[in-house]
């Protein structure tokens, strides 16, 4: 009988049939896949295409990176990755289960898919319609609010497993206390000098007020207001915000980035984890993927608003975060969520559509 079993196995992997895509299915997937968010529409992630299959490796910035925080935008921005990918797969009838830097002795390899390891997709998953169309949405959102219903979406839309854990914060007590630790945090973006660089680094300001760009923030996306502007790229020389600082202006900053916006929206949502930092960075991001593609199936607008969350993560020895903006972070989560670590705020709601979406770089761009 096991003689049996095993020659039933042998002809069973000698029949199966092994997704062969053309090099135009592999562009597609690439594409589908560089379309997930990241922090600052820059992603850190080449790919090689083999006979057999697909790999997936970390730029230099992500292997060199000593910033936690960073890293673990940079980690969320890769589970997002490969959702988007795995998604894309099922149109062609494959999935796959992702596993996460399989070469001990190459740190640079995120994942390896070989085309013959696939396993056959039930259906091709919805969500996978709606990759081209999710962007950020900076403008002000209205209600109404979501329906249970409409929760119960959301809730399954990141999945039924422990981690991660998707938390609500919008009786009276939770959003007065999130919504302070955005503050604080935002207030701490225009006041750092490290943080101020990372922020005004990010944005190109070459890119105009009308333009979108393929690779770092156009300005024409972060919806400031015209009277706003002049002001706002002057701001990204450090002596005039610091000199700004002294009249409180890093404290506007903050309201106006973080407080305002978070304040008038519906809904304002986290993302956490109890597993180690890499792990939980990964798994949010896959969740955040598909939490944003089903409020996108939905019409719903939605924001990341990560600075909250992603600076209580910075250790004592980082330059950034001041020690006590990172005490009342680090406090401030822990009467929220517990031991639980969180690592994606976003507000929900409805809004008009954005006047410029961000674009991407051509595939070619990101093959090894």
């Amino acid at each position: 009988m096991t003689v049996a079993y095993l020659r039933l196995t042998d002809l069973y992997l000698k029949v199966r049939p092994v997704f062969s895509p053309d090099r135009s299915q592999v562009l597609q997937l690439v594409a589908a896949a560089v379309r997930a968010p990241s922090a600052d529409n820059r992603h850190h992630v080449r790919f090689a295409i083999h006979d057999d299959g697909l790999a997936l490796h970390a730029d230099d910035f992500f292997l060199h990176c000593r910033a936690i925080h960073r890293r673990l935008l940079t980690l969320l921005s890769y589970g997002a990755v490969v959702e988007n990918l795995r998604l894309k797969l099922t149109e062609y009838g494959w999935t796959f289960e992702p596993r996460w830097f399989p070469d001990p002795d190459n740190p640079a390899l995120l994942l390896r898919i070989e085309w013959s390891a696939l396993r056959s997709a039930a259906s091709p998953e919805p969500l996978a319609r709606f990759i081209e169309s999710r962007h950020t949405n900076r403008r002000f959102f209205r209600g109404p609010g979501l329906s249970p219903d409409e929760f119960s979406v959301l809730a399954a839309a990141v999945g039924n497993d422990a981690e991660p854990t998707l938390e609500w914060f919008d009786t009276p007590d939770r959003r007065r206390a999130i919504l302070k630790l955005i503050r604080v945090a935002e207030t701490e973006r225009f006041g750092s000098r490290v943080l101020h660089e990372e922020l005004f680094e990010s944005i190109d300001f070459d890119a105009g007020w009308k333009d979108a760009t393929t690779e770092l923030l156009a300005p024409a996306t972060l919806e400031i207001e015209p009277i706003m502007r002049m002001p706002f790229r002057a701001m990204r020389r450090w002596p005039l915000m610091r000199a700004a600082n002294r009249l409180g202006a890093h404290r506007g900053l903050g309201l106006r980035a973080g407080d305002l916006p978070a304040r008038t929206a519906p809904h304002l949502g986290a993302l956490t984890s109890m597993l180690p930092p890499n792990e939980a960075a990964l798994a949010i991001g896959t969740g955040f993927q598909r939490l944003w593609l089903a409020a996108e199936q939905a019409g719903l607008a939605l924001q990341p608003m990560v600075a909250s969350a992603i600076l209580a993560t910075q250790t004592d020895s980082e330059e950034g975060v001041s020690d006590g903006t990172r005490e009342v972070l680090k406090d401030g989560w822990r009467s929220l969520v517990g031991e639980a670590l969180p690592l994606v705020v976003f507000r929900l709601g409805h809004a008009r559509k954005p006047r410029v979406v961000s674009g991407r770089r051509a595939v070619e761009d990101y093959l090894m």
